[in-house]
């Protein structure tokens, strides 16, 4: 799997991004944010997060 493909818990998704794991978890249910449920657990592709933060991006004029 390559780097961009790896999945990640929500704590290290939290560190990657430099936010707290509520904001993560508000992002998730509130926002729209892309993740995979294995069983109980959260996980998350870092292309599919890194894509959709792309999409989520505001530019003013």
């Amino acid at each position: 799997m390559s780097d961009t493909n790896r999945l990640l818990s929500e704590k290290e998704l939290a560190q990657m991004l430099g936010i707290t794991t509520f904001m993560v978890r508000k992002m998730r249910t509130q926002k729209g944010l892309p993740f995979i449920r294995a069983g109980f657990r959260i996980f998350y592709r870092e292309q599919s997060v890194r894509n959709w933060l792309n999409s989520q991006e505001t530019r003013v004029s």
